[in-house]
């Protein structure tokens, strides 16, 4: 076991964790001040996506400075704990987890065909499919990193317990996601499990992996295929150039979202 070992020295003290998030903190302001800048002044305006894609781009950079500087340990060290990425076990990932999340989707759109509107115009599709692809592996590897990496390795140096470096991480990996617009629009608690329940998954994953290259792929095909296979009202990034539109969404309970998703998550890992 490497992931979660590597962490278990005496480079884990409380401050330098804070300085981290406050680096993160730091560059989102910076990311949002020139974004403000460039509105104002110059008139520029950009899609959401690709705010996201380059301020995920700046809070990785950030972060591995940080952690490097701060905890001694480089990007791959926090990845899994070792000196080489996985590469092949981050496409795995994606092909596993892009099956089953197209399978459900495919499902769902038989059981009610009516309530989609199907959006195939290559003109529109194509390109939401290249931005998606360029920007996901950045947004969704930078949350992996935090989460699956980063914060894990963390709270199993302080706790010496793996079960701590999964359900910590994951808290915190729904609680990011509180300001997503869904969560206003279908309810806190749906949602929250939703979010914590794909972190849990992610975390198991990682952890029984030794490495977060797998929970890697998945987040990232996750989100692609969340923006150009299915969109939906108050999406974290609705569009109607989606191969799919669901015209409504039926969030499901919770007690029903612990059971789907504890289904989905043994198939997965």
């Amino acid at each position: 076991m490497n992931h979660l070992e590597r962490a278990l020295d005496n480079q884990n003290q409380w401050w330098k964790t804070i300085l981290v998030f406050l680096g993160v903190v730091g560059s989102l302001l910076l990311v949002s001040t020139l974004i403000d800048i460039l509105g104002t002044f110059f008139g520029l305006s950009f899609p959401d996506i690709v705010i996201i894609g380059v301020s995920s781009l700046v809070f990785f950079l950030v972060t591995i400075l940080f952690i490097r500087e701060l905890h001694k340990r480089n990007f791959k060290e926090v990845i899994n704990g070792t000196q080489s990425v996985r590469w092949k076990r981050i496409f795995f990932g994606m092909i596993v987890w892009g099956g089953i999340m197209t399978l459900t989707i495919v499902a769902d759109y038989y059981n009610n065909p009516d309530n989609f509107i199907v959006s195939f115009d290559f003109k529109t599709l194509v390109p939401l499919i290249l931005l998606a692809v360029i920007i996901f592996p950045i947004q969704a590897g930078f949350e992996e990193f935090l989460f699956r990496g980063y914060l894990a390795q963390i709270f199993g140096a302080w706790t010496k317990n793996r079960w701590a470096a999964i359900i910590f991480p994951t808290i915190l990996f729904g609680l990011m996601h509180s300001a997503n617009p869904e969560v206003l629009r279908y309810g806190f608690w749906p949602m929250m499990t939703q979010y914590m329940c794909i972190g849990f998954i992610f975390g198991v994953v990682s952890v029984l992996d030794d490495g977060i290259e797998l929970a890697m792929g998945a987040h990232i095909i996750n989100n692609i295929l969340g923006l150009s296979l299915l969109s939906f009202e108050d999406s974290v990034i609705e569009t109607s150039d989606a191969l799919l539109y669901a015209k409504s969404m039926e969030i499901p309970s919770v007690l029903s979202t612990i059971i789907g998703m504890t289904f989905i998550g043994a198939i997965f890992i």
